[in-house]
């Protein structure tokens, strides 16, 4: 053979096994975790810390419904193998929770990067991991502007902030309102009290005044009372449950007598069975329906879970948030088909198009353009008699300029 053509040659062969390779590499990094009968899908939330009486509807929702999922024979002939991290509900310990899951265990995708605070910190690590994410929070930053790998499951926190803004100011009856807030010294408190005070302006008025109550507050004593002097008529409470009832116990206190609206995190059953009568009048908002709910998912996600936690009973709405999280992933993972990639994923989760929830929540849709798939939500008002917060609306989207 010719030195010519031997050389010739031997570039060919170098150049395909450098494709075959080549391509094996970045088949292998764009379908880690994934195995012929198992996708890993990691999880990072509260299981202890400041929040967890909420947290854990939300984590027991997922669990259930992926066990669920696997009996029913998984996806695509696949299994979900749910690895869980508690990160405390602080940002340290969600980075190495995060760490973990993405560098030792090698999952294919990720549902919930704990909370608001700690996911915003995780945003450039996520990007770098490449890992798709259906997050919890549902702060505005989190879609806008768009991140590639981070997609949320419903309305943001502006969004029915915005709602609630205007529902006190056009549908309560309140001929001059004067609206204050009540919300935690975190990420989620402030974006939602500049939502709310932007909306407002909106309808030509202004903030009567704020007043920072942090999570695991069980003292509102002051705040209570620097809003009575503001002469505030309306309050949103911006609060988890504790938070909430606190407030609650000390404006009867006071004799202190606005209208109360809880926004997301308190607009839940669990406020009502730990108040009682003092929570006569409460409403809310919120983008899903409670636990008690007749809607045919409700129902269905009630049976489901019992097999498993039998007895249970989810007292705050944040469940219905990861069931609806998880009928996100399922519906995009069966759609990205048997030879699932993060890209088919990806392509997956942006063609979904209005994804019936069975009227837990309003239908979703993403596209390559959207990662928030949804901005209605609706008010609730509670039933002390009954113990539960009660739709007073439809699904309704905020008004805008």
């Amino acid at each position: 053979m010719k030195k010519s053509t031997f050389l010739s040659l031997a570039i060919t062969v170098l150049v395909l096994l450098q494709g075959f390779f080549g391509s094996r590499v970045i088949h292998a990094a764009d379908t880690t975790g994934v195995t012929d009968n198992s996708i890993k899908i990691g999880h990072i939330f509260a299981y202890t810390g400041p929040v967890v009486d909420s947290t854990m509807h939300y984590n027991k929702a997922m669990e259930a419904y992926f066990k669920d999922l696997n009996e029913r024979g998984g996806v695509n002939g696949r299994k979900i193998t749910f690895m869980k991290e508690d990160d405390g509900y602080t940002i340290p310990r969600c980075i190495a929770a995060f760490k973990k899951l993405v560098f030792k265990d090698n999952i294919f995708a990720g549902l919930t990067m704990g909370g608001t605070g700690q996911t915003f910190a995780m945003f450039q690590m996520v990007e770098k991991s490449k890992l798709p994410c259906i997050v919890i929070s549902k702060a505005e930053t989190m879609t806008t502007p768009l991140k590639r790998y981070i997609f949320t499951g419903g309305p943001s926190y502006e969004d029915m902030a915005s709602v609630l803004v205007d529902y006190i100011i056009k549908d309560a009856g309140a001929k001059d309102p004067k609206i204050g807030i009540v919300y935690p010294d975190n990420a989620y408190g402030k974006w939602v009290t500049e939502a709310a005070a932007a909306q407002i302006k909106l309808h030509g008025l202004e903030l009567a005044r704020k007043e920072v109550l942090n999570f695991g507050a069980i003292d509102a004593s002051s705040q209570v009372l620097n809003l009575q002097r503001a002469g505030a008529t309306h309050v949103i409470l911006v609060q988890i449950a504790a938070g909430a009832i606190a407030f609650l116990k000390d404006a009867v206190k006071y004799n202190y007598k606005p209208q109360l609206f809880g926004h997301y995190y308190a607009c839940a059953e669990t406020i009502l069975q730990a108040a009682g009568n003092l929570a006569e009048g409460l409403m809310g908002v919120h983008a899903y329906v409670s636990w008690f709910d007749n809607a045919p998912g409700m129902i269905k996600a009630r049976k489901i879970t019992g097999r498993y936690y039998p007895g249970y009973d989810a007292t705050d709405r944040i469940f219905t948030d990861g069931w609806a999280i998880s009928m996100l992933t399922e519906d995009a993972l069966k759609r990205a088909g048997r030879d699932l990639s993060r890209e088919s994923f990806l392509t997956a989760l942006e063609s979904t198009r209005n994804l019936d929830l069975g009227e837990i929540g309003a239908p979703l849709s993403l596209s390559p353009t959207n990662h928030k798939p949804a901005e209605a939500c609706r008010i609730f008002k509670a039933d002390v008699k009954k113990k539960v917060m009660v739709p007073v609306s439809g699904w309704i989207k905020a008004s805008k300029k």
